[in-house]
């Protein structure tokens, strides 16, 4: 087992959520719930994400290549306009979403998103 010091970001984060009991001491007493909190799906278990059943949980995970998007289903999209290299160059990124119960977990719900435009192909999130 690695000195705390040693562990990766990703190690400490595992460690600390995998245990609702202890990530929670780092919050009041009566701040211990409805909070949400953004996580990056591969570093919970499902059996993780069950035990924080009195907050809400966002999971994303980067090039997502799972079949979570169906192109038969219906999407909603929206945009958002970034900065480049100078306040006058601006880029514009559209993105387009759908929503679908979660297949390994029923009482969740997954909205796959992907980014379209100007990227050779889609970038997914689940």
């Amino acid at each position: 087992m690695l000195h705390p010091a040693h562990r990766t970001y990703s190690q400490h984060a595992r460690a600390l959520l995998q245990e609702p009991s202890k990530f929670d001491c780092l919050f009041d007493k009566l701040k211990r719930q409805d909070r949400t909190f953004v996580i990056d799906r591969g570093i919970c278990s499902p059996e993780t994400l069950q035990r924080y059943e009195l907050d809400y949980l966002i999971t994303c995970e980067q090039n997502y290549s799972g079949g979570g998007w169906k192109n038969e289903k219906p999407s909603m999209s929206f945009s958002r306009f970034r900065r480049k290299n100078h306040k006058d160059d601006h880029r514009v990124i559209t993105f387009e979403c759908q929503e679908s119960i979660r297949r390994r977990d029923g009482s969740l719900r997954s909205i796959s998103v992907q980014s379209v435009g100007r990227a050779a192909r889609p970038s997914r999130l689940p």
